[in-house]
C-alpha cells in the first residue's frame, strides 16, 4: 500500500493549527486518510526547517500507523481492486525485476489504460469486448490526450501492437501472480504487428563501409552489434574482462549499474572478423581501460550512428543498431542450428528468433529461381537434421 504524508492547516478560534495526515488509496481505488499527529511549532528552527530529531519521530509515527492499517485489513476484497491501485501495486512488486526502459514502456501502456477505463474501474469487470474497444480507441487516436509528449500525435500501428502486448502481460501478471483476475481480457487479443518483419538486412559490403567510416569510439560498438548480435546496451556496457580471446567467446552478464534484458548470463561466439577488430581495439585501448566501448552519453549513440551512416554514403535504414543485430542473427540461422542461435541471441524461445529476426533474402530468391528444385529439397533435408535439438543439447558451457 503506497501512502503519502501531507500537512493540513485548519483555522480555529484561537488561530491556526496543523496536522500531519497520511493518505492512501484502498484496493477499490477509494481515497482514504488518517491523522498521524498534531504539528508542533517546537519541531522547527527559526528558519522554519523541521529539526532532525522531530523528523525521525514523525517517521516512526508514520511507520506505526502504516503497520496498524495493514493489521486492520480494512481494505475491500482483492477481486474488487481498482485499475489504478492494481497497476500501482504491480509496478511496486516488479520495479526490481524490470529494466528502466521496460518499466517505462509498461507505464506508458498503464497511462492509456487508466485514461480509457478510469482509475476506479474494477479490473475484474474488464471484459474481452472492453479490451477490443480499448485497442480500437487507441488505433483511432481517441486516447491521444493521454500522451505525455509535447506534440500530440496518433499512435502508430506498431505502437498499438506493443501496447496490446504490454496490457496482455500486465493482466496476465494479475491473473497468475497476484491472483486477482480470473480471466485475462487481453488474452485472446492479437498483439502482433503487421510490419514485424519490416527491417533492412545490412550486407557485408555495407557493414565494411560503415566500419571504415566509424570513429574509434563507435567502431567496436558497430562491430559487436553486426558480428556478435549484441543489443546496443550490451555492446555499450561490455568490458574487456567479458572478452575471452583464448576461447573466442563473449560473456554477457549483469554489472553493478546495469543488467541485460533477459537478466541471465549467456555466451556469444567471436567470429574471425570480430576477433580482428577487438584485438586491434584492445591493443589501442588506454592503459587500465576496462570498457570495450569508451564511455559516452547513451543518448548520443543514435546521433553518432546516423552520422556514421551518412559519412559511409549509405541509405539510412530504420533502427540502425537493431538492424545490425538482426542481420547477424539471420546470418547465424543460415549456418547454425536454431537452438544455438536462440541462446546466442538471448531469446527465450526459437519462435522469437524465427518470427522477428529472420526474413527472406534476395540471394535465396535468386538461387531458387536458377537452381534445381530437387537439389534444394535435398539440401533442406540435411539442414533439418542439423537443426535437431539433440545434436546441440550439451554444447552451451563456453566458460570452461
Amino acid at each position: 500500500m503506497k501512502t503519502v504524508l501531507t500537512k493540513n492547516i485548519r483555522q480555529i478560534k484561537s488561530g491556526q493549527v496543523g496536522y500531519w495526515v497520511l493518505r492512501w488509496y484502498d484496493i477499490a481505488g477509494h481515497r482514504r486518510s488518517q491523522v498521524v499527529c498534531k504539528d508542533e511549532p517546537a519541531w522547527y528552527d527559526r528558519h522554519g526547517v523541521m529539526l532532525k530529531k522531530w523528523k525521525a519521530e514523525l517517521d516512526k509515527l508514520v511507520a506505526r500507523v502504516e503497520i496498524e492499517l495493514a493489521q486492520k485489513k480494512t481494505d475491500v476484497k482483492p477481486d474488487s481492486m481498482g485499475l489504478k491501485v492494481f497497476l500501482d501495486t504491480l509496478f511496486e512488486l516488479r520495479k526490481h525485476e524490470l529494466a528502466g526502459a521496460s518499466l517505462k514502456r509498461y507505464q506508458d501502456t498503464a497511462r492509456y489504460l487508466q485514461y480509457h477505463f478510469g482509475d476506479t474501474r474494477k479490473v475484474n469487470t474488464i471484459t474481452p469486448l472492453d479490451a477490443a474497444q480499448f485497442k480500437a480507441a487507441l488505433a483511432a487516436g481517441k486516447l491521444i490526450d493521454a500522451t505525455v509528449a509535447d506534440k500530440k500525435r496518433k499512435v502508430g500501428d506498431t505502437s498499438v501492437a506493443v501496447h496490446i502486448r504490454n496490457a496482455k502481460a500486465l493482466f496476465n501478471y494479475g491473473k497468475k501472480t497476484m491472483r486477482i483476475i480470473k480471466d485475462n481480457p487481453f488474452g485472446e487479443l492479437s498483439g502482433a504487428c503487421k510490419n514485424a518483419s519490416s527491417w533492412d538486412p545490412i550486407s557485408r559490403e555495407d557493414f565494411t563501409k560503415l566500419v571504415n567510416a566509424a570513429t574509434p569510439n563507435f567502431k567496436a560498438l558497430i562491430a559487436l552489434c553486426r558480428l556478435a548480435g549484441l543489443r546496443r546496451m550490451e555492446a555499450y556496457h561490455l568490458e574487456w574482462n567479458d572478452v575471452n580471446f583464448e576461447t573466442g567467446t563473449i560473456t554477457i552478464c549483469a554489472k553493478d549499474h546495469w543488467k541485460p534484458k533477459d537478466k541471465e548470463t549467456r555466451y556469444v561466439p567471436i567470429c574471425k572478423e570480430l576477433m580482428d577488430i577487438l584485438t586491434e581495439a584492445h591493443q589501442n585501448a588506454p592503459e587500465k581501460a576496462t570498457r570495450v566501448c569508451p564511455r559516452t552519453n547513451p543518448m548520443n549513440i543514435d546521433r553518432a550512428i546516423l552520422g556514421t551512416i551518412n559519412r559511409a554514403g549509405l541509405k539510412l535504414w530504420k533502427k540502425p543498431l537493431h538492424s545490425l543485430r538482426k542481420s547477424c542473427i539471420q546470418d547465424w540461422t543460415q549456418t547454425y542450428p536454431l537452438t544455438d542461435v536462440m541462446f546466442w541471441a538471448g531469446h527465450s524461445s526459437v519462435d522469437t528468433t524465427q518470427r522477428y529476426y529472420t526474413k527472406g533474402s534476395k540471394e535465396n530468391m535468386k538461387r531458387a529461381s536458377t537452381e534445381s528444385l530437387w537439389k534444394s529439397t535435398e539440401n533442406s533435408t540435411e539442414r533439418a537434421k542439423q537443426d535437431s535439438p539433440k545434436e546441440s543439447a550439451d554444447i552451451y558451457d563456453y566458460s570452461i
